[in-house]
């Protein structure tokens, strides 16, 4: 699944016919079933489902590859809640997965020498896909994100992050403040909001070259799941940005051997 998300967005070297399959990885994912994910909850919590949230919806909002998010509500606030839990067992295939992918790689790349070339994909995946796997990495690199947009005079009120309920929160179960938006590619319902999709290219580009240049780190999965849009508070027509899914980062010492 990670593997064919990779291919998706390489629309530069990938025919667009295999890209625009792919692409379907990133929304349509199968689910795990429901007593999986109440089981993930309650090991990770130490709690039944019914104390942790007032309300818990089985349906999931969305599924992933590593994860699915389900809509519930807190306790006490009713506040409404994203919560991501990690798909059962998925730990345990990682390893082998990565193993069977390698080995598919090598095999078309002896097929096929010379014209095969993406050994460099499981090599990138390989070592970073433990990291997803470990939702407390995903926390901290939320946690970081936020405080630099905090800083930001520009950013703060234009890029918006989930907030963490970290007594609900785990290496599996990773429990979020829902945000609303639509996905920064879907022109149709920027033009609905009113939204310039002009305006919304110019705040993406602001705000992942303020992370990279300002920041040294960089989230590095912004597929348009993870990009949402909606219009900024008190400014109707001037977009904001919802940043999801921050497992994977880079950091300046990666790329450059530098603090």
């Amino acid at each position: 699944m990670k593997l064919g998300q990779h291919l998706a967005q390489l629309d530069y070297i990938v025919p667009k016919a295999y890209t625009c399959a792919l692409s379907r990885l990133f929304q349509h994912t199968k689910p795990s079933c429901i007593e999986d994910v109440i089981r993930v909850i309650e090991e990770d919590t130490g709690h039944p489902l019914g104390q942790s949230f007032a309300q818990f919806l089985p349906e999931p909002f969305a599924s992933a590859s590593l994860a699915q998010v389900h809509v519930a509500y807190e306790h006490g606030t009713g506040r409404k809640l994203a919560v991501k839990v990690q798909h059962a067992r998925l730990r345990e295939a990682c390893a082998s997965d990565i193993a069977a992918v390698r080995l598919a790689v090598d095999a078309a790349g002896w097929l096929f020498p010379g014209d095969f070339r993406l050994r460099w994909v499981v090599d990138e995946l390989a070592p970073h896909l433990p990291l997803e796997l470990d939702f407390a990495n995903e926390a901290q690199n939320l946690r970081r994100c936020a405080a630099f947009l905090r800083e930001s005079r520009d950013l703060q009120s234009r890029v918006a992050l989930p907030e963490i309920v970290q007594h609900l929160s785990s290496s599996r179960v990773l429990t979020m403040t829902f945000e609303d938006g639509c996905s920064v590619t879907d022109t149709d319902a920027l033009r609905r909001m009113h939204l310039s999709p002009a305006a919304v290219a110019n705040l993406l580009s602001e705000t992942f070259c303020s992370l990279i240049f300002d920041g040294g780190f960089c989230h590095c999965d912004p597929h348009p799941g993870n990009v949402l849009v909606r219009p900024r508070a008190g400014h109707p027509e001037s977009p904001q940005l919802v940043l999801l899914d921050h497992g994977l980062y880079r950091y300046a010492r990666v790329w450059f051997g530098c603090v």
